[in-house]
């Protein structure tokens, strides 16, 4: 896509009520995928990833898809936000938005 976001801040995990609420707004696709994969595992096929997915699939036909005890999320309070747009010529454009006082503040970066 030749874009790239960094952001900096202050991270906390978010509440086990929060995590269920979240969980509920996911499509029952996305809840199954969850479910049926082991995230960043070794993959030996896709095929194989399939046939993880319609495991799942079946084991929860008709009932609904409850969340992971592992499965979590985390809110983020940025004080940077960076926005990198990559050029051919390599003169990428690259604008950093900094708070501070509850104020915004954007400068622009040399590549």
């Amino acid at each position: 896509m030749g874009q790239q976001v960094r952001v900096v801040g202050l991270a906390e995990q978010i509440s086990e009520q929060a995590a269920i609420q979240f969980w509920q707004t996911r499509s029952r696709s996305a809840q199954l995928t969850t479910l049926s994969c082991e995230q960043s595992q070794p993959l030996s096929s896709e095929s194989a990833l399939v046939e993880q997915f319609d495991k799942t699939q079946q084991t929860f036909e008709g009932k609904e898809v409850t969340k992971p005890q592992n499965w979590g999320g985390y809110s983020i309070w940025p004080v940077s936000i960076e926005f990198l747009a990559f050029a051919e010529s390599r003169l990428h454009l690259r604008t950093r938005f900094t708070k501070k006082n509850d104020v915004w503040t954007k400068m622009l970066l040399q590549p």
